[in-house]
């Protein structure tokens, strides 16, 4: 099974989900994309879609491929602040935003997700 990630970049900021700080899934406590499975027979856009909706109420009228991997597929989207407060979470901790330094500073942030970050950055 392969998984979705949403970069969202709001200001120059990016959008990052604090993950819940349960044992037994995924990275429990620390900052990473908000995503998750793609279902089987779904592509990735339909479910990157569907993860945004439930996890934070995001419904973004275009979305972006930014990288590819043999088990996940990110997307990148730009928004600006005010789109930002109007997400509500469902899933996670909290949500944070931050600028890539703060981010790339937070030893909570999956590896992945700062190769992400850089690799946007640099662009």
């Amino acid at each position: 099974m392969t998984d979705v990630g949403a970069l969202i970049v709001s200001d120059s900021k990016y959008v990052l989900q604090e993950r819940d700080a349960i044992p037994g899934i995924r990275w429990p406590g620390r900052l990473g994309l908000f995503g998750g499975s793609v279902e089987p027979s779904e592509a990735p856009e339909s479910a990157m879609r569907r993860e945004l909706a439930e996890e934070i109420e995001f419904y973004p009228p275009t979305m972006q491929r930014f990288a590819e991997f043999p088990d996940l597929t990110v997307f990148v989207f730009d928004c600006d602040a005010s789109t930002v407060a109007r997400f509500k979470l469902h899933e996670g901790a909290a949500i944070r935003v931050m600028t890539a330094d703060e981010a790339l500073a937070d030893d909570r942030l999956i590896p992945i997700v700062a190769q992400l970050i850089r690799d946007h950055r640099n662009g």
